[in-house]
């Protein structure tokens, strides 16, 4: 394992403790992202807590999980156990700003497709943007493992941005600058692997 993939699973873990250890009280109070400071070996960092970028950074934690040492992986184990307590503990409350968390990338990301429309050299940002995308994904996936209710009319909107940007799709590289290809498979994730063209 190189040095910039330890420090990036390290801080990764770092991170997850930090929105772990603060979820009880962020869930009760009316905030969709919360400022943290995580304190790694390579300076501080500054994440957003949000239930989605817990769950994203657990999934990726776990899907690395044996690149980790032993006493590692009992951490992630140890994060993973508390987040599920937490679910169980808060479950209204989760529904509630798991769907808050989706409708705002949800509008993030009309946005930008919206603004795509009108002026197609926006497709220069597509890298940059397509995070609302993914994270829209890796909510809807958690809300479904969880068994929780989804907004109709937020799922139906996505749909239609999906049929849109499809017939405005051409594939290519994976295009999500600082991740892994690995990590999303090109079928879930077509939207990593081209770039839009519009007229």
């Amino acid at each position: 394992m190189t040095r910039d993939r330890y420090r990036e699973l390290i801080t990764t873990l770092l991170t997850v403790e930090k929105m772990v250890e603060e979820l009880e009280d962020y869930i009760v109070r009316d905030e969709l992202f919360r400022q943290l400071i995580v304190h790694t070996p390579w300076g501080d960092e500054l994440p957003k807590l949000s239930l989605g970028g817990l769950v994203e950074r657990l999934n990726f934690l776990e899907k690395h999980l044996d690149e980790l040492p032993p006493e590692e992986r009992e951490r992630v184990r140890k994060a993973r156990d508390a987040y599920e307590r937490f679910v169980r503990q808060y479950r209204d409350l989760v529904a509630q700003r798991f769907r808050r968390e989706f409708k705002s990338y949800l509008h993030s990301w009309k946005w930008y497709l919206d603004e795509l429309r009108e002026n197609p050299d926006k497709a220069a940002d597509y890298p940059a943007e397509v995070h609302n995308r993914v994270r829209l994904t890796t909510l809807l996936d958690e809300m479904e493992r969880l068994h929780l209710p989804l907004d109709p009319e937020q799922v139906q909107l996505l749909e239609q941005l999906d049929a849109w940007l499809r017939a405005h799709w051409e594939p290519g590289d994976f295009v999500w600058v600082g991740h892994d290809p690995e990590d999303y498979d090109p079928q879930k994730y077509w939207y990593l692997y081209g770039r839009p063209r519009v007229e």
